[in-house]
């Protein structure tokens, strides 16, 4: 880059610090993973703000924004990911360079009276299952079945820490927002810990999974749309590269979806992906979906239950905490929207927390 660029980029992020100016506390505050900027309810009026946390969970900030902050905010950052947004672009969506937050800005066609912005911070937090378990996210002591050779009955974390060192494949599974990609980095540290010198290689639209929580030996690649590589391409390519695991970040696209599975079946090992879904029974039913918006591709229920060993159901709490609510393992198919899982126990043990207590973000 030259200097020239090197200065543009310096003076669009100055622009941008001074936009946010207001925001700062929640920006700075690491149990804050949302800042929600809304449109006003008429014409003229300011943007209100409101922000999703560990803490309070989601509320209003009480800050109104003047409409033009927020139409110069959007179009800084467009700049800054080298887009533009206006008129005849109303939708942005991208990750901020200086510290991987996600952004999604709405403009007018597509909002009524004003424009809107959507940051998700990046969280700053290295989370393992240790947390985990402090927080009253996850269940369980210290999982002494995770070292026994057959599969734990009772425990969240036993089952889980057994998947991931015996190479089960595994799906993350929760709403929005619930945390998914959150699990799925203390998953990548506890690998990192348990086999620091397995080979992963990692898909993802936006660089969301944590570096430190993930082995050395890794190969992060991503969708180029203006050269036609999709994540179909990139798994092709996976597949040669000498990998114990592949991660995708989500299952969003049909096609990408049957692609992974496919590539599971192929004796894959070690991998993860997160999905979008009401629970971990509906997790697999929202695999079938995707599949079934493949041209020409039957939906075979048999394929998906041999391709994922174990479905973990994130919960996103009334109070704003998060928590690992169901562990299933797959067993089988009976038929399409019938499987057979066996449902993982809470462990008992007395340090488990209520719902009602503090919870991780």
């Amino acid at each position: 880059m030259s200097d020239g660029r090197h200065i543009g980029a310096g003076k669009r992020q100055r622009e941008i610090d001074r936009l946010v100016e207001r925001l700062r506390p929640s920006l700075a505050d690491p149990t804050t993973f949302d800042i929600l900027i809304n449109p006003p309810n008429h014409d003229g009026e300011a943007c209100s703000v409101w922000v999703d946390s560990a803490d309070g969970g989601l509320r209003p900030t009480g800050i109104k924004l003047p409409q033009i902050d927020v139409m110069n905010l959007n179009r800084s950052i467009g700049n800054e990911l080298g887009r533009t947004i206006d008129e005849n672009n109303p939708i942005l969506m991208g990750e901020l360079p200086w510290d991987g937050s996600r952004v999604t800005a709405l403009n007018y066609p597509v909002t009524r009276h004003g424009p809107a912005t959507c940051l998700r911070k990046r969280s700053s937090r290295k989370l393992d299952f240790d947390a985990y378990v402090e927080s009253g996210a996850l269940d369980g002591p210290h999982p002494i079945q995770a070292a026994l050779e057959a599969p734990p009955k009772v425990g969240h974390r036993a089952m889980l820490e057994y998947a991931f060192r015996n190479g089960w494949r595994v799906l993350f599974a929760g709403a929005p927002q619930a945390g998914k990609t959150t699990v799925a980095n203390a998953a990548g540290v506890y690998t990192r810990e348990m086999a620091p010198n397995r080979r992963l290689y990692i898909i993802e639209d936006l660089e969301e999974l944590r570096e430190d929580s993930l082995p050395e030996n890794v190969l992060r690649v991503q969708p180029c749309e203006a050269l036609g590589i999709t994540e179909s391409k990139l798994l092709q390519v996976g597949l040669r590269v000498r990998p114990d695991g592949i991660v995708i970040a989500e299952l969003l696209r049909p096609q990408a979806a049957y692609d992974f599975l496919a590539a599971m079946n192929t004796g894959v090992v070690g991998s993860y992906t997160t999905i979008h879904a009401n629970n971990a029974h509906d997790a697999l039913i929202r695999v079938e979906t995707l599949i079934e918006q493949v041209p020409g591709i039957q939906v075979s229920p048999a394929m998906i239950a041999s391709a994922i060993d174990l479905v973990v159901y994130i919960a996103r709490l009334s109070n704003g905490g998060r928590r690992i609510q169901e562990v299933a393992r797959v067993n089988g198919a009976f038929a399409r929207g019938r499987y057979d899982l066996d449902y993982i126990e809470v462990d008992p043990n007395p340090k488990l927390r209520t719902l009602q207590e503090r919870h991780i973000a």
